[in-house]
């Protein structure tokens, strides 16, 4: 999954279902509930993060922010691994389309 951005505002998702990758457009707002790890990913995924973090996995860099994946921490203090960090940045590949 990947959010879509027209400029910095987040106009729907991305899905893969069934080897399909489709595209599904909000008609008002997008609310990213996907828990205190999965929330950074899919915005780090989706471009919105610290920039030179995310440069760094090949991801295009829709609005810097920061604090999203900061020190590879989440919400609940639990770390992300370097292993964790690579698959992000594979999983990444399957959505830069």
């Amino acid at each position: 999954m990947k959010l879509n951005f027209k400029g910095t505002r987040c106009v729907g998702v991305k899905i893969m279902t069934d080897g399909t990758v489709k595209d599904i457009a909000a008609d008002q707002e997008v609310i990213l509930a996907a828990g205190a790890i999965n929330s950074p990913k899919l915005l780090m995924l989706s471009g919105a993060g610290e920039a030179k973090a995310l440069r760094s996995l090949g991801i295009d860099v829709v609005e810097e922010l920061p604090g999203v994946g900061a020190s590879g921490r989440s919400a609940n203090g639990s770390t992300i691994s370097p292993k964790a960090c690579n698959a992000l940045a594979d999983e990444g590949e399957a959505y830069h389309h």
